[in-house]
């Protein structure tokens, strides 16, 4: 996983990385279209190789 969605994708579950102050959540800068299908293209591909192994 990027260091950099530790952070972003904490907010809400706290389940990764440490929780990005609320009042600072303005400030966090968001990753480009681009770099998020790309790490969905990345996600999808270790779940279809961890499927492909536990089959």
């Amino acid at each position: 996983m990027h260091l950099l969605y530790h952070t972003l994708f904490n907010s809400y579950y706290q389940g990764v990385g440490d929780p990005f102050p609320r009042a600072m959540r303005g400030a966090l800068s968001r990753p480009t279209n681009a770099e998020v299908l790309a790490y969905r293209d990345q996600v999808d591909e270790s779940l279809l190789k961890f499927l492909a192994s536990h089959s």
